[in-house]
């Protein structure tokens, strides 16, 4: 049964609204009826009871009161007019005596608070029918505007009183004014008395050098920091001390009177006195400084070796194009060899300065290298690369190589037409696959050839990203060449991927998309396009002549059903026209039936002169037969000749689809022009594998080489 409601709220909220479900029948006044008020409830009054006292009035369509009875009712309290969720809500079974009724709301489930601002709604559904329009908004009586206030009851000028000890001094507090009471600049050097501030004051550390003027500190002001006679201050490569002053006692000049002899130094005579010579000891036991050695097997050579804490051999160039130290293998072993034993350091060192290079390399045969790295730990790196003034990272488990840079880590460059920038092999995997053509760069792999991956949550992320210029070319082109497989797999959600087992071109995953296709073109556009090659061919979310399709192409529109003799395809009908339609049934009461549209049905159709309702009406009794009168809002069925029979029914109905009145057999989007994109045979090689270095003594390196 449809009904109408009108609801006066008593006691604490006052309201006088009506609400129905069907428009045409108007508000009349309803006398207040109050219950006693009971001893409970003068307690409850006394303890703020979480309750609503309302009243209010059920009639039907006609604005009749119901029946006296019981209803079951749905009470709700929203925060908007329209939609949105309740914020309280209840059911109670209310009794009716001439259609009006009084209730407690909150007495099922206690109200336990209302909105802090904005406006209350109340919402009710009669015997499980939908909730009565519009809802009715509550309003509070007049002298409810002083609670009000009670809101503020902590707060002093406005301000919250359990944060005044931070914000405020109070007289005799200790550390009642902290830094951040003081804004930078508000306190100068006049607003401090002399000598007011001393050493105790000041946090270790306050005072830097930014703080300090020039010019303030005089020497006066240092103290002797345990310094002697004719010492001055020196660098001790972590701190600032007294040290002896190596030219002398402050004059500026200065005389050797002695000079002896010590490990890998011969004077003759020692010590010198007066004159003599000074030399370095080319027979000394390790070698460690400078040996001539000459044999009958090789040309002369000058061998180098050092050991020691701190840099054993330093050169500097005197010219544009020369080394400050050069080395030489020929055909026995490495120019210059290196080994480290300490963390983080180098075996081998260099510095180009700002114009040249640190350490350079050179060789000419295929199985030599310019320069060649080992490290023996099995989680060792062999080589470290580190620009931009960055400092270094590397793997825990080792690598080859390690670099890092603030724009680029590490960069690669091939010069041939057909050259790979980057070649990568995992899996100990040893084929080399690259494109003939040549790319940026190549990856092979027993299981991953190529793997990315983006870290950030937020922000436009990209674990693999592509791009091409050519109208013909792909950002992202993947190839599968077995019989069955997948060249693509995309998967979303951080769900499982799913591949249809024949294979694909590509297979699409996620919890909501599989796959989401978007044209921005406004001329002309599809969301998606799909073919099967052989003459069937479907536009999807497409825009063309004028039209905008959800689905448009080759082919039957059809769906497939479960029957006893499994499943069917059945297919759609189609017309040259954009119509909406609906059905229904209906009976004649004396002659006469009014067959309204549904008002929702209304909204998605065009009804005019230029554009009619359709009506087809099917009889279902015996009559005299019917005709139909239509307009744009329903139609009335009549029995013919007069006759008043209550003959049954049934109807259908047919109207143009809004927006698509004037299209009928519209010019089709056709077939997508397409290329076959053929893959390219790769070329394949194999890795050659060099074996490790064996090193005899510090200098001598033999590197064999296997293919």
């Amino acid at each position: 049964m449809k009904t109408a409601m009108t609801v006066l709220a008593i006691a604490a909220l006052c309201i006088c609204a009506w609400a129905a479900d069907n428009a045409g029948v108007g508000a009349r006044p309803i006398a207040n009826h109050q219950s006693p008020i009971s001893e409970r409830q003068s307690l409850d009054a006394i303890t703020i009871p979480q309750m609503l006292s309302y009243q209010g009035k059920l009639t039907d369509t006609a604005g009749m009161p119901v029946a006296d009875t019981t209803y079951s009712v749905i009470f709700k309290l929203y925060t908007a007019p329209a939609g949105g969720s309740s914020f309280w809500n209840e059911t109670q079974i209310v009794r009716t005596r001439g259609g009006l009724f009084s209730t407690l709301l909150g007495s099922v489930t206690p109200i336990a608070s209302m909105p802090d601002a904005g406006a209350a709604y109340l919402g009710m559904a009669v015997a499980g029918g939908s909730e009565l329009t519009p809802r009715l908004r509550l309003a509070s009586s007049a002298y409810a505007y002083l609670s009000a206030r009670a809101a503020n009851a902590d707060l002093v000028q406005g301000k919250d009183t359990t944060a005044l000890d931070a914000r405020y001094v109070n007289e005799g507090q200790a550390n009642s004014i902290t830094s951040a009471m003081i804004t930078d600049g508000s306190v100068t050097s006049a607003d401090i008395r002399d000598t007011t501030v001393n050493t105790t004051e000041l946090k270790d550390g306050a005072v830097t050098s930014a703080k300090i003027l020039n010019a303030t500190i005089a020497a006066a002001d240092l103290n002797q920091m345990g310094a002697t006679n004719n010492q001055v201050l020196k660098w001790t490569g972590s701190a600032w001390a007294p040290r002896n002053d190596s030219v002398g006692g402050g004059g500026g000049g200065g005389t050797v009177t002695s000079v002896s002899q010590a490990t890998g130094i011969v004077c003759t005579p020692n010590p010198i006195t007066t004159t003599g010579t000074v030399r370095l000891d080319t027979v000394y036991g390790d070698g460690r400084y400078i040996r001539n050695q000459s044999s009958s097997g090789q040309s002369a050579n000058l061998w180098i070796t050092g050991f020691g804490r701190a840099a054993q051999f330093t050169g500097e160039a005197a010219s544009s194009g020369r080394p400050a130290i050069q080395g030489y293998g020929g055909k026995y072993g490495a120019g210059v060899y290196g080994s480290c034993d300490t963390f983080l350091s180098a075996g081998v060192y260099g510095s180009g300065g700002t114009k040249t290079s640190g350490v350079h390399g050179y060789a000419e045969s295929y199985s030599s290298f310019g320069v060649r790295a080992q490290n023996d730990d099995v989680h060792g790196t062999a080589v470290l690369g580190v620009g931009n003034g960055l400092q270094g990272s590397m793997l825990s488990q080792g690598s080859g190589a390690a670099f890092t840079g603030d724009t680029c880590g590490s960069f690669s460059i091939a010069k041939d037409t057909f050259g790979t920038g980057v070649i990568g092999c995992g899996n100990n995997y040893a084929v080399v696959i690259t494109h003939p053509s040549g790319s940026g760069g190549s990856f092979a792999g027993k299981v991953c050839g190529a793997y990315g991956s983006a870290a950030n949550s937020s922000g436009a992320t990209y674990g693999v990203s592509g791009r091409a210029s050519s109208s013909s070319g792909f950002a992202v082109y993947g190839l599968n060449t077995n019989s069955t497989g997948t060249g693509m797999m995309g998967v979303g959600n951080n769900r499982a991927g799913l591949s249809p087992g024949p294979g694909s071109g590509g297979a699409f995953t996620g919890s909501t998309f599989g796959v989401a296709g978007y044209a921005l073109d406004t001329a002309g556009c599809r969301g998606g396009y799909f073919d099967n090659g052989k003459g069937t061919y479907a536009h999807v979310a497409c825009y063309a002549g004028g039209v905008q399709y959800k689905i448009v192409g080759s082919g039957t529109v059809s769906t497939v059903m479960g029957t006893r003799q499994g499943s069917k395809a059945l297919f759609a009908p189609e017309m040259p026209e954009a119509f909406f339609e609906d059905c229904g049934e209906g009976q004649l009461s004396s002659g006469h039936c009014r067959v309204n549209l549904e008002k929702l049905f209304s909204d998605c159709i065009t009804v005019n002169t230029e554009h009619p309702l359709r009506v087809f009406v099917q009889l279902e009794d015996d009559c005299k037969g019917v005709y139909v009168n239509k307009d744009a809002t329903g139609f009335d069925v009549r029995e013919l000749q007069g006759g008043m029979s209550n003959a049954r029914f049934s109807w259908r109905v047919l109207a143009r689809w809004k927006g698509y009145e004037g299209v009928r057999l519209p010019e089709a989007p056709g077939r997508a022009p397409s290329f076959q994109v053929k893959p390219e045979e790769s070329v394949t090689g194999e890795v050659t594998r060099v074996a490790a270095p064996v090193a005899a003594g510090a200098i001598q390196v033999a590197v064999p080489v296997t293919k």
